[in-house]
């Protein structure tokens, strides 16, 4: 992202303003932006066209989705490696916890930019995630419940 101190400008005109002398440029499309016309998501300037539908990273929606489904958190960080690791040893619980920490606390990096994202999350990934996650994390919750029920009932015959 190039930066501009207050009243300078780039040298360049805003591409959706002509006339308008830039101050920023789009991390993404590398377009020149006016101040109008330059939006903030996760601490870099990117032009109205690709802000639309992206939205800032946030702790406590990582850590609600994490919770309610390991790896969930993961995922809307764009970390799909982690969340396909997490999701799998969840059933230990303290990976599971841990997810929901570590989504949290990379969602507040990646919105700080000391983390660049793999992915912004875009208005279809968040409005997948909160409609499919509850549905899930309850099949999740229940097929564990009967895994750790099937596996206490093995331990208690084997010691009978």
């Amino acid at each position: 992202m190039t930066e501009v101190h207050a009243g300078e400008t780039l040298g360049r005109f805003c591409e959706y303003h002509h006339r308008t002398p830039a101050t920023a440029t789009c991390a993404l499309c590398a377009k020149a932006t006016c101040d109008v016309c330059t939006r903030a998501v996760n601490a870099a300037a990117l032009c109205m066209g690709c802000a639309v539908g992206r939205a800032t990273q946030t702790s406590w929606l990582a850590a609600a989705f994490s919770l309610l489904l390991p790896g969930a958190g993961q995922v809307y960080n764009g970390q799909f490696g982690k969340a396909v690791t997490v999701f799998l040893l969840a059933p230990l619980a303290a990976p599971w916890l841990w997810g929901v920490y570590d989504a949290a606390v990379t969602a507040d990096r990646i919105a700080a930019g000391d983390v660049t994202a793999a992915t912004v999350p875009t208005g279809g990934v968040l409005l997948g995630l909160k409609i499919v996650w509850l549905p899930v994390a309850v099949f999740y919750v229940v097929l564990s419940s009967l895994a750790v029920t099937a596996l206490m009932a093995g331990v208690g015959a084997l010691l009978r």
